[in-house]
Order: C-alpha cells, then sequence, then structure tokens
C-alpha cells in the first residue's frame, strides 16, 4: 500500500513536472517567433537603408 502512495506520488510530481516544462517551451516558442519576426523586420530596414545610400553615391 505504501509503495503504491509512493508510486502515485511520483506520477503527480512527473505530471507536475511535464506540464511546467509544456508551458516553458510555449513560452519560448512565443519568444523566438518574435524574435524571428523582429530580425526580419530589421533586415527589410536594412535593404531599405542600403537602397538610399545606393540612390545617394549616384
Amino acid at each position: 500500500m505504501e509503495n503504491n502512495k509512493t508510486e502515485q506520488n511520483e506520477v503527480e510530481e512527473l505530471k507536475s513536472q511535464l506540464e511546467t516544462e509544456q508551458r516553458n517551451n510555449k513560452i519560448l516558442q512565443e519568444l523566438a517567433s518574435s524574435r524571428a519576426a523582429r530580425v526580419n523586420q530589421l533586415e527589410v530596414e536594412l535593404a531599405s537603408c542600403k537602397i538610399v545610400l545606393s540612390e545617394q553615391s549616384k
């Protein structure tokens, strides 16, 4: 009976850890997506600046 209780506690602890890891993964995915969008935005701005500089040097 005591062994069953210990196993049940271990299972509950593992479930809790899994839920925490899943939440953390979701947050990290959202952060990565946001950063990728920012990188894309900066690349567009950089391309625009290069065009302006190219036009100015003509």
